[in-house]
């Protein structure tokens, strides 16, 4: 709607903030909490404030949200935004149930294969792109295990000079909640 601004928080581990800067809602409406744009949960509201033209719904969840997956809150007759959980890392217990102590973060290369690890417990998907000498691109999705650590093999020789790159090592960039290698160095450098 025009002229409204809507910020849906997870902002402890079981509440979510809604700020809308608007006066559109008056009547009751229904809220929804949707997972991976399939899987919907129903919100209890629990508080509401107003000021002016701000509204802050609080909604109370029966338990913590899994990491891992895309969230929206839905609006009946709204709209849809997505759940910012950037707070999730300040949260008590995070670093003790994410914190991971293996050393294969990276590229891992191999005649056979090489494996690619990543750690990132905030995302719901990670995507590589890898682009050959002959900028023929493909895109791999990597696998969530435990700890928030994506993993994916690609079976063959990847030879870093058989990847093509402009010089060195590109580096990572957060996309939308998908990281993207999207390219690897030159073994010449």
């Amino acid at each position: 709607m025009k002229d409204t601004f809507v910020n849906a928080k997870l902002s402890e581990p079981k509440l979510i903030r809604l700020f809308m800067f608007t006066s559109a809602i008056k009547e009751k409406t229904d809220y929804i909490l949707l997972k991976d744009d399939f899987t919907k949960i129903k919100l209890k509201l629990s508080k509401q404030s107003s000021m002016q033209s701000l509204s802050i719904y609080e909604f109370a969840l029966d338990e913590e949200l899994e990491l891992g997956h895309k969230y929206k809150v839905v609006i009946n007759h709204f709209g849809s935004f997505p759940l910012d959980i950037n707070e999730v890392p300040t949260f008590p217990g995070f670093d003790e149930k994410y914190y991971y102590d293996g050393n294969d973060l990276g590229m891992n290369y191999h005649k056979d294969y090489t494996e690619f690890v990543l750690w990132a417990p905030l995302a719901s998907q990670v995507l590589l792109k890898l682009y050959d000498k002959e900028n023929n691109l493909s895109i791999h999705k990597l696998i969530r295990e435990d700890k928030g650590v994506y993993r994916i093999k690609i079976k063959g020789d990847l030879d870093l000079s058989g990847l093509k790159t402009a010089k060195g090592l590109k580096l990572p960039k957060q996309i939308g909640g998908s990281l993207k290698l999207s390219g690897l160095a030159n073994a010449e450098g």
